[in-house]
């Protein structure tokens, strides 16, 4: 439980730092460039952690559209889930190491 609160802290953190990021990037180039100098990844860490994100939903969705079919039998149902459920939890776990490797704690 407790390494759950610090991800999901680290989680919010980072959600600060890229809406700080897209939010200085058009409006303040001198605040989006002391962000870059103190996290000189934090664009491309963005960019892919935005795409896994994006896969993971249409993962959940997909997941969703099954649980939600009532022409198929639950047997068959779970055949289909436990390798999309497997692929969205990789994927999320992808997400949080990206975030703990790339991104300082001190953001």
């Amino acid at each position: 439980l407790h390494k759950a609160k610090i991800r999901e802290s680290r989680v919010d953190k980072f959600a600060e730092l890229e809406s700080k990021v897209n939010l200085f990037k058009n409006t303040n180039p001198l605040l989006y460039f002391e962000i870059l100098q103190k996290n000189p990844k934090a664009e491309t860490v963005i960019k892919l952690y935005n795409q896994a994100k994006a896969e993971a939903n249409q993962i959940q969705a997909q997941i969703n559209k099954i649980k939600r079919d009532a022409t198929m039998d639950r047997k068959t149902k779970a055949v289909l889930l436990e390798p999309l459920e497997e692929y969205r939890k990789m994927l999320r776990r992808q997400m949080v190491n990206m975030i703990d490797q790339e991104i300082p704690e001190d953001i």
